[in-house]
């Protein structure tokens, strides 16, 4: 976009085509010397009372020519001009001040940017920044304008050179809420197909929730693509603080019939306990060491959400001593004897069980002290 001065000429186009620049009036200069060929241009065109406000491309020729793009006029369209001579200028400060005094906010690019300019799409929420390269408008951050934390998000992408110009790695900001207790962000892997279409394949998830509102966590999010076609998100991993300091923790395994990734839970290396009581139920996502105090003769149930891996059961005896712990099927035991538990009240025992998704093989340390 060039801003020249004195530059006026004459033109007797008619209908709404391109103008045919007829030469500078007297003590003026022509588009073509002022602007440049190949250039663009803010214009006026008027003839008595009707005006016509436009940007356009100059083009040197005999005539010379300019391209009209409306921004204003008399009637609220290109003027449909009739047989006569009228004067044309440039002209544009006014557009360019009261766009660059609003930050160039608009619902769209204005058509006139220029190259390298930056403008704010504020008709959508969060308002997104944009870079205008001369060809692609590139998002590079968002404002979360009303949040009470009106900070920049940036946007980050990447592109390597390879067919379908990916991978492309996206930073930004999560989060639909303006709540100040709800800090959201996302780091997301994604590439586009050989049509341009742009698929997530992976995302780290965070979220910040105050603790009145029950929860804070995590996530590590998995997209599976079978036959060409992208399937819903399936989080392999994910923190979860439950409201007491036990930490649940979540993870994956591949389905290998299918190649999906299926939710499953990760061990941490955190304590837990086992509640007590006739049947002592165990639910193996979570804590992988484990403690209880038994307050009877008890029986160990089957555990629920089993996964691969080493998990430790602390077996201490209550203030009577001598009781007992009897095993659910799923339990192995060397010989296929069931160990005896320590009888001395207060005695520790530890088992330690080897999960292999199905079976859990085990051994018994004894007292503890």
């Amino acid at each position: 976009m060039r801003f020249p001065d004195r530059v006026v000429e004459t033109t007797e186009t008619t209908g709404t085509g391109t103008y045919d620049l007829l030469g500078a009036a007297s003590g003026y200069d022509t588009f073509v010397l002022g602007a440049g060929s190949g250039n663009q241009v803010f214009y006026i065109c008027q003839e008595g009372t009707t005006f016509e406000i436009g940007f356009g491309t100059v083009t040197a020729g005999s005539p010379a020519t300019l391209t009209r793009n409306l921004l204003k006029s008399s009637t609220g369209s290109l003027i449909n001009w009739a047989a006569g001579t009228r004067t044309i200028f440039c002209y544009g400060v006014g557009f360019v001040l009261d766009a660059m005094l609003g930050g160039f906010q608009a619902s769209t690019r204005p058509a006139w940017l220029p190259a390298g300019q930056f403008w704010k799409k504020t008709n959508v929420t969060p308002w997104e920044i944009y870079l205008y390269t001369g060809t692609t408008d590139l998002l590079v951050g968002t404002i979360n304008v009303g949040s009470g934390s009106e900070a920049v998000q940036p946007v980050v992408s990447m592109k390597d050179s390879g067919a379908g110009e990916g991978p492309i790695d996206d930073l930004f900001r999560d989060s639909t809420s303006a709540a100040a207790a709800d800090l959201a962000g996302a780091r997301v892997w994604s590439a586009r197909t050989s049509t341009g279409v742009k698929r997530i394949y992976a995302k780290i998830r965070a979220e910040l929730i105050a603790v009145t509102n029950g929860a804070e966590d995590a996530a590590l999010q998995f997209h599976a693509i079978v036959a060409g076609a992208l399937t819903n998100a399936v989080e392999i991993w994910k923190g979860l603080v439950v409201g007491t300091g036990e930490t649940d923790q979540g993870a994956g395994t591949v389905n290998v019939a299918t190649g999906f990734f299926e939710k499953g839970w990760q061990l941490t290396g955190t304590k837990g306990t086992l509640i007590d009581g006739a049947t002592i139920n165990w639910d193996m996502k979570g804590a992988r060491i484990r403690t209880v105090t038994l307050g009877g003769n008890r029986a160990l149930a089957n555990p629920t959400n089993k996964r691969e891996g080493v998990y430790y059961v602390f077996v201490t005896q209550d203030g009577a001593g001598g009781r007992t712990l009897s095993y659910g099927s799923d339990y192995k035991f060397r010989g296929g004897v069931a160990p005896v538990l320590s009888t001395a009240i207060g005695a520790v025992d530890m088992l330690i069980f080897v999960c292999d998704g199905t079976s859990l093989y085990g051994a018994c340390s004894k007292e503890f002290s």
